[in-house]
């Protein structure tokens, strides 16, 4: 979930993904340009993670580590400089992926298993604020921000989208 056309500084911060069960978790997040990613290995099996930046039809690697151990850890503070899309893919096991969106402003949350999120000290003003979901794309909405008034924004993804997408995997 981000605020679009909003600019402002981004407070560098650490962002976990975990190689778990063999999954990424999160499988979708976001994440500030100039933070630090972290990546583990919860798994006892070699994982591959592999971070691609989307560019037009090119894709600029921006990282490839392997973890070998369970428990083995990578920090990198390179990896989310720019702001854009990042792929995640694990080279030992092709049905892993993920995604991050790296954003150049403060103003992005990632939302929890039910869908909530909160995004703080977003300027007043009218503002459009876009949802991303990896398999039924994405919505955006304008909303007005009164200064030190919490918003609310209720996003909904039409029925016949969601029943006609394909599950995670397939």
């Amino acid at each position: 979930v981000s605020v679009e056309g909003v600019k402002g500084t981004v407070k560098p911060r650490s962002v976990l993904l975990s190689n778990t069960k063999c999954i990424f978790q999160p499988s979708y997040m976001g994440a500030g340009a100039g933070d630090t990613i972290v990546i583990d290995n919860q798994d006892a099996v070699l994982h591959n993670t592999h971070l691609g930046l989307q560019l037009g039809a090119r894709v600029r690697t921006m990282g490839n580590w392997g973890l070998s151990d369970k428990g083995s850890t990578i920090r990198a503070e390179g990896p989310l400089r720019l702001a854009g899309n990042l792929d995640v893919t694990c080279d030992a096991h092709p049905w892993m992926s993920a995604r991050i969106t790296v954003f150049d402003h403060p103003w992005f949350a990632t939302s929890d298993q039910a869908g909530h999120f909160e995004i703080k000290d977003v300027p007043a003003g009218a503002h459009t604020v876009k949802v991303r979901h990896p398999v039924l794309g994405e919505l955006e909405q304008t909303v007005t921000v009164k200064a030190g008034v919490p918003t609310t924004v209720t996003f909904s993804f039409p029925a016949a989208r969601a029943a006609g997408a394909a599950k995670p995997g397939e």
